[in-house]
């Protein structure tokens, strides 16, 4: 295993960490469950954690991709801005998260406003998220980028 595959496995597992936690939160508001808005924690902060991998292996997969020549280098540069966004995005939601389930237990009055905070950040974390791996398939794949792209 390179850096190449390290910096993929964790960026997928970031990617669907965040957007299966959103989906989580929002089933958890609706039904009012407590279990599943814990399971939107814990995978916000997955999310979170592994974002935060993501962009230290990314220097890594960098590397590979220069040993492996081609016009790649702007593409990887506008793909690292956009992780470091990314991983900024995912820290926030995974405290946030954090800061809910203690509210849980001290600051109830604070929870339904947190969760609706909350619900917003990751929705906008799925889209970072999104365009950040979108970014990330465009140094390899050249299939799915466009003129006004490049």
């Amino acid at each position: 295993m390179n850096g190449a595959h390290l910096h993929l496995i964790v960026n997928h597992v970031s990617l669907f960490a965040i957007v299966i936690g959103a989906c989580v939160l929002a089933a958890s508001m609706i039904l009012k469950s407590a279990e599943l808005r814990f399971l939107a924690t814990i995978m916000f902060v997955i999310a979170g954690v592994f974002g935060w991998i993501g962009v230290e292996s990314g220097e890594g997969a960098a590397d590979v991709l220069k040993a492996l020549g081609g016009d790649s280098d702007p593409f990887i540069k506008e793909h690292a801005q956009a992780a470091t966004f990314a991983q900024i995005s995912g820290i926030v939601v995974a405290v946030l998260a954090i800061g809910m389930e203690v509210a849980v237990r001290k600051k109830e009055k604070w929870v339904k406003p947190l969760q609706w905070v909350l619900l917003i950040l990751a929705i906008h974390g799925c889209t970072v998220f999104g365009r950040t791996a979108f970014l990330g398939g465009l140094i390899r794949h050249s299939e799915i980028r466009s003129n006004s792209i490049q």
